[in-house]
């Protein structure tokens, strides 16, 4: 309590003003009123309580002023005055009833800060007094249930449950009010569509200051969609299982901090080995030992930003048997980019292999038998086919030389019979040619390659223009491959590019060559004419693959083709599973 005269000094104080401004009395008597409120607030508390006096009514202050204290150490406090005027005879005085009003405020922000967070979580927030009818109803609500606040406070909570689990909410409620403080559970509740909703419930009750239950609350959150990934992550280490169990596939995690490699059960059936645990150190001892280094690099490249890696690779059963398999893991680092843990699947692809191995048998064999047939054609035309046209030839000559008892027409039609047979006989000896380049084996790969070019520019008319920097010349199966690469890709330049010249290039590259053949001829769209009926693409892939090596064909309409060939000089060793 502070009285104050008109002038606005101060007349007395009671000892709480004291312990609340922490001035003992004699520091405040005869001292302005407006000592005790900041100094930016000093003018307008002073118009105020002149304008107090004036009217000489009894009202609290407006809350608008915001009126402080301000305490002899210099700290405010927000504060609630009301005002009292008693007339004496030495005037009008004021009495200040002045009270704290920290905590009050402080409360009410922290109410405000409540509110809002309720109102801004996505949870549903809502509550209901002891006979299960909604009292509040928060924006999150709305979103998960449809109602608005308006159509849901005042309705009874059973709108939300499903009539199979109204009985569990009453025995969460009677548990509560036995003395239970919150129950937590996963439930399904109904919207305002009636779809049912998975959710995590947690409902805890509201107590009076008493310690009476006068309601209570809940907490709503949407799981389905956390349920639809639990149940497909279920269905999918389902069918993994079956996979596993039917296809002869393992998991595997190793633990770098430990160096502890974990497999699970189905290892043993494609390893035979009886321990699930070991070490990255023993695990290794059952790779092939020419795969190790490629497992070493695999481990290598995997960074934060590629963690994923796949790869084919051989290990070694109980039994000593080659097993192969394929690899796929996913590497897991800290925030430094260590890596902690590397987690995959393994599957046995033995058997795929072994029929790949009979597939690459099959066609190696077919290539030799269409070999060993195109240079049986080959013999038949230049030995029996082109002998035959000599022959024609030189009768022709011999008709055409006993000139003075033939007609000069008929010598004229000698002469143009005797240029057809030539031009067959050249045609008879390209097709030889084609059908088995003995060139290859006479002048080597190199030197056949080069023949062959200039005898097909100068047939077909066209530029070709063939460049090498070989030290060695290969061997000559893998010149054969490259060979009938060239073929194919001429061919195809001259009958459907319709090109002007070809560019042809080998080279050294490291552990191998690299073919190339570009022409300036119209191109195609490479996916169109691999979906097609032709053979040509297709017989040069499988070319190269025979010879283990890799092929890329680039062309586009209008941009000409460029066929880019890598092969080993010395076909890579695969063991056979």
């Amino acid at each position: 309590m502070v009285v104050v005269d008109q002038a606005g000094k101060i007349v007395f104080v009671n000892t709480q003003t004291e312990a609340l401004f922490g001035y003992p009395r004699q520091e405040l008597l005869g001292r302005d009123t407006e000592l005790l409120v900041p100094e930016s607030f000093r003018e307008q508390y002073r118009l105020h309580r002149t304008h107090f006096v004036v009217q000489q009514g009894v009202r609290p202050m407006k809350v608008q002023l915001q009126l402080f204290g301000l305490r002899k150490d210099g700290t405010e406090f927000p504060a609630e005055v009301r005002l009292s005027p008693t007339r004496t005879r030495g005037g009008v005085l004021v009495t200040s009833a002045i009270r704290d009003a920290t905590e009050r405020k402080t409360a009410e922000e922290s109410g405000r800060r409540l509110a809002a967070i309720v109102e801004s979580s996505e949870d549903a927030i809502f509550s209901t007094n002891q006979e299960g009818v909604i009292t509040r109803w928060s924006a999150g609500a709305v979103h998960i249930f449809g109602y608005r606040e308006e159509d849901a406070v005042g309705q009874p909570i059973c709108i939300l449950i499903p009539p199979e689990l109204r009985d569990q909410e009453k025995q969460i409620l009677e548990k509560l009010r036995a003395g239970g403080s919150k129950e937590r559970l996963e439930t399904i509740r109904v919207t305002k569509e009636g779809k049912r909703v998975n959710v995590s419930l947690t409902i805890f009750p509201i107590e009076d200051s008493i310690g009476r239950i006068v309601g209570f609350s809940r907490i709503a959150r949407d799981i389905t969609e956390r349920k639809l990934t639990e149940e497909a992550l279920r269905e999918s280490e389902t069918r993994f299982l079956l996979a596993a169990q039917a296809g002869n596939i393992y998991s595997v995690e190793w633990d770098l901090t430990t160096d502890e490699v974990v497999r699970s059960s189905e290892h043993c059936k494609v390893l035979g080995v009886s321990q699930p645990r070991c070490t990255h150190q023993q695990s290794m001892t059952r790779i092939h030992p020419d795969d190790r280094e490629k497992i070493a690099s695999a481990i290598a490249r995997l960074t934060p930003e590629n963690p994923t890696g796949n790869l084919i690779y051989r290990a070694l059963a109980t039994d000593g048997a080659v097993v192969w398999l394929r690899g796929s893991g996913r590497a897991i680092f800290d925030g430094e980019g260590k890596m902690l843990r590397l987690i995959g699947t393994v599957t046995d692809i033995t058997d795929l292999k072994r029929a790949e191995h009979a597939v690459v048998e099959m066609t190696c064999k077919l290539v030799d038998a269409l070999e060993q047939e195109r240079a049986r054609i080959a013999r038949e035309l230049h030995d029996d086919i082109g002998q035959r046209l000599v022959l024609l030839a030189v009768g022709l000559d011999q008709v055409r030389a006993d000139r003075d008892k033939l007609p000069s027409a008929a010598r004229r039609r000698i002469g143009e019979l005797r240029k057809k047979v030539d031009e067959v006989s050249v045609d008879v000896q390209a097709l030889a040619h084609d059908l088995h380049p003995s060139k290859l084996e006479h002048l080597g790969v190199v030197g056949g390659i080069r023949s062959w070019c200039k005898e097909f520019a100068k047939r077909h008319k066209i530029q070709v223009e063939f460049r090498t920097c070989v030290s060695t010349d290969p061997p000559l199966d893998v010149g054969l491959s490259l060979f009938r690469v060239l073929q194919e890709a001429l061919h195809n330049a001259v009958k459907h590019g319709r090109a002007s010249s070809v560019h042809v290039e080998l080279e050294e590259i490291s552990n191998g060559l690299q073919f190339v053949v570009s022409d300036s001829g119209t191109g195609f769209d490479v996916e169109t004419a691999l979906r097609g009926k032709g053979l040509g693409l297709s017989s040069m892939r499988e070319r190269v693959r025979l010879a283990n090596g890799t092929i890329l064909i680039e062309s586009k309409p209008m941009s000409g083709t460029t066929i880019r060939v890598r092969v080993p000089v010395e076909p890579e060793y695969a063991s056979q599973p």
